[in-house]
């Protein structure tokens, strides 16, 4: 009887292991950022490779969300779009919110970064070539056909300048630039003359002129299209995924950005850098 006993208890035990053996783990949720090459928000190589603001503010994030896997991919704008596009389970850290990227992403309502206003970046010694005043206006300065402006092709600096610009992309006078480098190619255009001016953050053009050797060499005119503060939000593909993360990203933002020490830390790097 005893030995019934064993052998019965021993073919259920083995029956129980086989039946859970066979039953699919819970996979965990998983979320894989899309960062940019956009130093100071996201530094792709050099000493401060992953120190970007964006980079850590990501992380940062990723620390409040233990429960879910976080990937980190490095990718220009046009392969982030694509993705989002596309359904893919990605994230983007940081893109102005837009009618049309409503269309094909779910945006967070709190806002990743505030940004200061844009301006105009001209060669120091041609500073007199866009008037005397401040701010300028781009809509007067566009319409100058002896002005050559660049810009990076695709990047959003707000719906006014965005619309400045479609007005005029098809014009000889202003360069689209489609290289992954984004704002590196285009001070070495200004510096070297090739172009008389491009569009970009104060505090972006002083890092990368410190990088590129060509610190002081750029004034920075103040923009009459640009005066208030230019919000980032966290975006993610459209699909029911897509807003689950997005609500799970903006319980922590409400939570991190007026209290974190550590969210404070991070601003504060980039406000000495950008001030």
């Amino acid at each position: 009887m005893a030995a019934n006993w064993k052998t019965t208890l021993s073919a259920l035990v083995s029956a129980c292991l086989i039946h859970f053996a066979s039953q699919p783990a819970t996979a965990k949720e998983s979320i894989t950022w899309m960062l940019s090459d956009y130093p100071p928000i996201g530094i792709a190589e050099g000493p401060r490779t992953d120190a970007g603001v964006g980079d850590l503010l990501v992380r940062l994030v990723a620390q409040h969300l233990p429960e879910i896997d976080h990937h980190y991919q490095r990718a220009n704008l046009k392969r982030m779009t694509a993705e989002l596009e596309a359904g893919h389970k990605v994230c983007v850290p940081g893109l102005i919110k837009t009618e049309e990227r409503e269309n094909s992403m779910h945006f967070t309502r709190v806002p990743m970064l505030v940004l200061t206003p844009l301006c105009l970046i001209v060669r120091k010694q041609d500073r007199s070539l866009f008037g005397e005043s401040e701010p300028v206006s781009l809509e007067a300065v566009i319409r100058n056909p002896t002005l050559k402006l660049g810009i990076t092709n695709g990047i959003s600096w707000g719906e006014r300048i965005d619309a400045i610009i479609n007005r005029h992309k098809e014009e000889k006078h202003l360069y689209l630039d489609r290289s992954s480098g984004l704002k590196r190619g285009l001070l070495l255009m200004v510096a070297s003359k090739r172009l008389d001016y491009t569009i970009g953050y104060p505090w972006m053009i002083e890092y990368l002129a410190e990088e590129l050797g060509l610190s002081g060499d750029f004034a920075m005119l103040k923009l009459k299209e640009s005066t208030s503060p230019i919000i980032w939000h966290a975006a993610c593909s459209k699909s029911e995924w897509g807003l689950a993360r997005i609500k799970e990203i903006d319980a922590v933002l409400v939570q991190v950005r007026p209290t974190a020490v550590s969210f404070k830390t991070i601003s504060g790097c980039w406000k000495r850098r950008s001030g």
